[in-house]
């Protein structure tokens, strides 16, 4: 099933018969994000292993047969909205119940499930980064370092020994890695230079990930948040960076197994930068206006033992723009 928004309703939709099934009516502000928490999603996580499938930001996988705590939670969906709050609904019911939490002061910007432990990280124009217990509604804990309005957040499970944990920013310009365990503060990023906007964090292709940070200053900053250095930083949009992904490239020229930053800026293109150099890859110029949203999804076909051709990647590149166009691009490497 697929979900999507419209003003302060939220609809479940069949992506196979093409209709709206159910309105989850309750907010009473736009609605910023949607989590649906499916059935084969949650066996997926508590089963898969696998470094080479493409990481949802807004999961924390857990280990293997983890998932087992948050099997009652597969079917509903979490929404967040301008209104300030949260809520669970449970979508499997022919009329949607929902679970509100209130806490928040100001717009809900981001959401980020932790099934694991069946809990809820969300981020607030408010300063604030919250974390919640699916079960009860109740508050675990209250994260207040940041001083500007928190846009993005999303999970990292290599991040605190494997333990896993989350990365916020914010209007303040920095960037804060949290322990998912204990949601302490392990450390602060500072010199972003520029509010960020969003933040991505690389697939698991070594044994550290770094992160990519969006910023209104027109650049996209790699961080290796781990010991809390800035790799490099990658120049060449000409205004705000308001979106960034991450996929790879398997020959196609370049190195064996080369990461590539997305990004998508109100100069309304697209670009493709090498990870490792800074350098850029590819610049797509399809858009009349900003590209405010993106999503970057990858597939690796593998090498035939009969054949002598090289493993390829396909990257799909979805974009959104002011426009009012959504753009796919592919790029084979």
């Amino acid at each position: 099933e697929g979900r999507i928004t419209c003003e302060a309703v939220a609809h479940v939709a069949s992506t196979e018969r093409g209709v709206v099934t159910q309105r989850l009516e309750g907010h009473e502000g736009r609605i910023t994000c949607v989590v649906p928490i499916d059935p084969p999603a949650v066996a997926s996580m508590a089963s898969s292993s696998s470094i080479d499938a493409p990481s949802d930001p807004r999961f924390v996988r857990p280990a293997s047969g983890a998932g087992a705590a948050a099997s009652h939670l597969a079917g509903c969906v979490v929404t967040a909205s301008a209104d300030h709050t949260i809520r669970l609904w449970d979508a499997r019911l022919r009329r949607a119940q929902a679970l509100a939490f209130r806490d928040h002061a100001d717009a809900v910007t981001a959401l980020v499930l932790d099934l694991p432990s069946c809990g809820l990280w969300s981020a607030s124009s408010d300063t604030c980064v919250r974390v919640w217990d699916l079960r009860s509604g109740r508050c675990r804990f209250h994260l207040t370092q940041h001083f500007g309005a928190v846009q993005c957040l999303v999970a990292d499970a290599s991040l605190d020994g494997g333990r896993g944990g989350l990365v916020s920013g914010a209007r303040d310009t920095a960037v804060h890695v949290w322990a998912r365990a204990t949601g302490a503060c392990m450390r602060a990023l500072r010199t972003q230079r520029g509010f960020v906007q969003h933040v991505a964090v690389s697939p698991p292709m070594t044994a550290t990930t770094l992160i990519a940070c969006a910023s209104t200053n027109g650049k996209i900053r790699l961080w290796d948040h781990h010991r809390g250095r800035c790799v490099r930083s990658l120049a060449g949009h000409a205004q705000a960076v308001n979106c960034v992904g991450w996929t790879r490239a398997l020959a196609a020229g370049l190195d064996n197994d080369t990461a590539l930053v997305v990004s998508g800026s109100n100069d309304a293109t697209v670009r493709l930068w090498r990870a490792k150099t800074g350098a850029p890859f590819r610049v797509f110029r399809h858009h009349r206006g900003p590209v405010v949203a993106m999503h970057v999804d990858y597939a690796a076909s593998s090498a035939s033992a009969v054949s002598s051709e090289p493993c390829t990647t396909t990257t799909r590149v979805f974009s959104a723009s002011t426009d009012g166009s959504v753009r796919l691009v592919r790029v084979t490497g």
